[in-house]
């Protein structure tokens, strides 16, 4: 019915005679597939497009993940093949009128596209991008087709799509048709592509029209441009779908077999702005581009937000409105390796992305280290979800020569495809790098000039410290003059069982001993990942820190799995700290300002029977407009009854937050008991604040300890443990006690079977950010202290210049910052050895104490 209308369109206000437009098929459906050098005769696997091979069957008996393989990863090609019959014409449309066919194709790594039997071409840039293919020459207007796609592996990626060896471990390799297939078929005149900028301040949206003229002679083709309401369509399934805006934009003149580009300032002072999060109102509309003359006709359809970002001293304005970003992070590549099934279905995303919205308040994520399918982009658009779209470097250098060239073509394509979505906020070429393309991001910021950049136009951070116990408080030096944004801060990851994930036991695991849970329960484990996401946001969002995230709402098998428990695809159960995020990002919400972590799992702080203790409790407000509240906060026992509840009104300024010090009496009985903070809002709703557990004892013991202190130092019945995480087996209650009391607290950084027997366990203290004293203890197999070694150790970055860049060119890349730099002395010569993360070698590198090299060994772990 939506064709109908823009044909009547067409008919009545260009007068075309013939007015049947180009149209999009879509191939997406169950493909054949098969691995092979060359094309194969038979194809024995089918697999979803669009998907990856991990997702074929009957499974090929090949680990296409390839997480735990190095520099190759077996095969070079995949082949798919799908057919597809076009002479039956549907809704009105018959085929053999058109002249052209242009097949659009996303594929990593790269694609051969063969239709009948005619090779057609190949694209080494469609990682991140769709593809175009002109098809005319081979295609069968009016009968059946059948079209081959040569898929390269990850042996055949182009420099800027090619995983490094920072992130294939955890990312996954396996290739596939990535996105949606199409298929356009146009008359000679056709619009390529639109570019639809938004002028908010102007009431104006600046369109760039592409036209292709695919015949032998001119053409003069008449313009104009309709804008509709989408959410008539959306909601009301309106056949007619009224027009809100439109302009007459004369004659276009296309020459003969070229492409040409129109600029025009469409004057829209009836369309509302795209605004974000719960609070927000995401209005989307269709931009209709039509072209026709006495021969033809064209429609090209966007659908687009009215929407303006830009920075202002230290906020971030949208649509001239200071905003927050209440942030997390979706590794999309990384969770193929586990939840591939559900990452390209359309409705389990739509679920996803808007329980994020509605249930848990986020208004801003980031595509972690690569684009994601397309749908999720459409999706956040229609619930207002702001995207930080993050491309794949990550500790890559800046690329020079062809590696440059390559990145040019995929940054092109990749901004220009997407340059409608109003969800994408913010562009960013890299995680934690050196990659900063200077030269391109100018010309693509005068291509898009509507958003920002991540790491130019933010001081962009990632703090771990608090969580890694190697500063007390949550710390952050907040910029004077940029907005500041910390998208990762909490490196206790957990996986969909409620556990720590072993793969990165130097994350995880390292983080819970820090803790001192040597030995937990997973209701422990979660409510320390709880506690700590509670610590990090209440400290940030009180601060007004332009963005702040733990990591990672949705991620891979490796470094964990999501926020949810079980599988994803059954059901979105949240786990704990999902619910304090919940809190944490309501716009008008309050926490209660205390150190839970280090109070419980640390310190474990008791507080006096009936003493009086004085608290300091946050009410933020993220809208642009004062909100007077009523704060109350409630004691309460661990069953929920409140025993007293102190109260107060409060006004905050819009954007702003106010600290309270309220006074508490501690119950005379002891046990565990909660701070609950809730706001009273004028219109009579309850905003239930972040909650804080207190221990109220006189003195420490064995009673305290079972009330619900965590953390563990000697195993008991039932526990989960550290040390088995690291060493991937098991081992006896016993072995392990005597292990754990001779480490003296410290955190585990690595622990392991020593081949000749007994075990090798490398534990830290921190004596400050980035510097720490690092112990190697050997014990025998039954956990009896053998000897014990002492060394210093740094992180990449505190490092002298010149010592970095010795370092750097000896193992051929920079070390990431988990990476581990151990520094001794011998004699004159400082002995440096680099331990990288995804290598199995080891580097041992001799230099002066200025950093000249004099030698440097590498051998294996």
């Amino acid at each position: 019915m939506k064709r109908n209308l823009f044909t009547l369109l067409l008919v009545f206000a260009l007068g075309a005679v013939q007015a049947q437009t180009s149209r999009t098929l879509s191939l997406n459906g169950r493909w054949q597939a098969a691995v092979s050098e060359t094309q194969p005769d038979t194809y024995p696997s089918t697999v979803p497009v669009p998907g990856v091979m991990s997702q074929a069957e009957p499974a090929p008996g090949i680990d296409f993940d390839a997480t735990r393989l190095k520099d190759d990863v077996g095969y070079d090609y995949v082949w798919y093949a799908t057919e597809f019959d076009l002479s039956n014409p549907h809704d009105g449309y018959d085929n053999a009128n058109y002249t052209h066919a242009l097949l659009r194709i996303r594929a990593k790594y790269n694609a051969l596209v063969i239709l009948n039997g005619v090779e057609i071409g190949y694209d080494a840039h469609c990682t991140y991008s769709h593809a175009e293919f002109d098809v005319t020459r081979a295609l069968d207007f009016n009968g059946p087709n059948r079209l081959v796609v040569r898929v390269g592996s990850w042996n055949t990626a182009s420099f800027p799509s090619k995983d490094n060896s920072s992130e294939w471990w955890r990312n996954s390799r396996a290739p596939g048709i990535c996105d949606d297939v199409t298929l356009c078929l146009t008359h000679d005149v056709t619009v390529r592509h639109l570019k639809l900028l938004p002028d908010v301040a102007d009431s104006v949206v600046v369109c760039t029209a592409r036209v292709a003229n695919f015949g032998d002679g001119p053409r003069k083709m008449k313009a104009r441009v309709t804008i509709n309401d989408c959410r008539y369509d959306l909601e009301n399934g309106f056949d007619e779908i009224p027009v809100v805006c439109e302009a007459r934009l004369g004659s276009l003149s296309i020459p003969a077999d070229s492409v040409a580009e129109f600029t025009f300032r469409i004057p829209t002072p009836m369309l509302e702005p795209w605004t974000p999060g719960r609070e927000g109102d995401p209005q989307l509309y269709q931009f209709n581009f039509i072209l026709a003359d006495d021969r033809s006709a064209d429609c090209r359809t966007e659908t687009f937000g009215f929407r303006d970002i830009r920075v202002e001293g230290r906020d971030v304005l949208v649509n001239g409105r200071k905003t927050l970003f209440r942030a997390e992070n979706i590794a999309f590549q990384r969770a193929l390796n586990r939840w591939a099934g559900v990452m390209f279905d359309e409705a389990w995303i739509r679920r996803f992305l808007r329980a994020a919205v509605e249930d848990y308040g986020f208004n801003y994520l980031r595509i972690h280290l690569g684009h994601a399918y397309n749908k999720w982009y459409d999706i956040a658009d229609e619930v207002g979800l702001m995207i930080q779209d993050e491309w794949r470097f990550m500790h890559d250098d800046e690329p020079v020569g062809e590696d440059l060239v390559q990145t040019e073509t995929e940054f092109r394509r990749w901004v220009e495809q997407n340059v409608n979505h109003p969800s994408i906020v913010v562009w960013d070429q890299e995680n934690e790098g050196n990659v900063k393309l200077e030269v391109l991001k100018a010309e693509l910021r005068r291509y898009d000039p509507t958003r920002l950049w991540g790491e130019d136009d933010f001081d962009a951070r990632h703090i771990y410290e608090y969580s890694e116990t190697i500063v007390d408080t949550p710390v952050h030096p907040v910029s004077d003059a940029r907005p500041s944004t910390v998208l990762e801060s909490c490196r206790l990851w957990l996986n969909e069982r409620g556990d720590l994930e072993p793969r990165e036991n130097f994350k995880t695991s390292r983080t819970a001993s820090g803790w001192g849970l040597y030995f937990y329960t997973l209701p422990e484990i979660e409510q320390l990942q709880a506690d700590i996401h509670a610590d990090l946001g209440t400290f940030y969002r009180s601060r007004r820190v332009q963005a702040w995230a733990p990591f990672a709402l949705l991620s891979g098998a490796v470094n964990g799995h999501s926020y949810y428990l079980g599988n994803l695809a059954d059901s979105l159960t949240p786990q704990p700290n999902l619910r304090v995020l919940a809190r944490l990002n309501e716009p008008v919400g309050s926490s209660v300002e205390m150190n839970q972590a280090r109070e419980w799992y640390k310190e474990k702080m008791l507080y006096r029977p009936g003493g009086s203790y004085a608290k300091t409790v946050w009410v933020w407000n993220d809208t642009d407009s004062p909100q007077r509240v009523r704060l109350e906060v409630a004691v309460a026992d661990a069953s929920g009854r409140e025993l007293s509840v102190r109260e107060t009104a409060v006004e905050v300024a819009a954007g702003g937050a106010e600290a309270v010090v309220m006074t508490f009496v501690m119950p005379r009985r002891e046990g565990v008991y909660w701070l609950k903070p809730r706001l009273a809002m004028p219109e009579g709703r309850c905003v239930e604040g972040v909650e804080r557990r207190l221990m109220v004892a006189r003195k420490a013991g064995p009673q305290t300890g079972m009330q619900g202190f965590g953390g563990h130092g000697e195993p008991f019945e039932g526990c989960r443990s550290v040390l088995e995480n690291f060493v991937g087996r098991q081992l006896s209650p016993e072995v392990q006690a005597k292990i754990v009391r001779a480490l003296g607290g410290e955190l585990i950084d690595r622990a392991e079977l020593r081949r000749k027997g007994g075990f090798l366990v490398r534990t830290t203290r921190y004596l400050g950010p980035g510097h720490m004293l690092v112990t190697s203890r050997t014990f025998d197999a039954g956990g009896v202290e053998l000897t014990a070694e002492q060394s210093e150790a740094l992180t990449y970055v505190k490092l002298p210049e010149k010592v970095r860049q010795t370092i750097a060119r000896v193992v051929g890349m920079i070390p990431v910052d988990e990476s581990k730099i151990i520094r001794r002395r011998q004699h004159d010569t400082d002995v440096y050895t680099v331990t990288m993360v995804g290598k199995d070698v080891r580097y041992t590198i001799y230099m002066t104490p200025s950093g000249t090299l004099i030698k440097s060994e590498a051998s294996g772990k």
